[in-house]
C-alpha cells in the first residue's frame, strides 16, 4: 500500500518485485497536492523492460485532479515484474 500526493505530471516506475513464482502486489492511492482541479497525468513504467497490461476501465490517460477524492489502483506480478497487471479500482468520494 502506497499513497502519492501529486503536484505535477509524473512517471511512476515499478521496481524490485519479488522473484518469479511469488506474487507481488501494490495498491496505490493517488491525490492531487493542490486541489485546484488541474489535471496531473500519471505515466506508468517498469524497470528492466517489463510490460504493463491494463485491465478494462483503466484510465488512459491516468489523470489525478482531486485532493479529497482518492484514485485507487492495483498492480501485481507473478514473474518478477516481466508482466505487471494493472487494475483500476475507482475514485472514492
Amino acid at each position: 500500500y502506497q499513497t502519492f500526493t501529486i503536484g505535477n505530471s509524473i512517471t511512476l516506475t515499478f521496481a524490485d518485485w519479488p522473484t518469479s513464482n511469488k506474487v507481488g502486489k501494490i495498491r496505490l492511492v493517488l491525490l492531487d497536492t493542490l486541489g485546484d482541479s488541474t489535471a496531473r497525468t500519471v505515466t506508468w513504467a517498469t524497470s528492466g523492460g517489463g510490460t504493463i497490461k491494463y485491465g478494462p476501465g483503466f484510465p488512459s490517460p491516468c489523470v489525478v485532479d482531486s485532493n479529497v477524492n482518492p484514485m485507487v489502483l492495483d498492480f501485481w506480478t507473478a514473474d518478477g515484474g516481466t508482466t505487471v497487471f494493472a487494475e483500476y479500482v475507482g475514485v472514492f468520494s
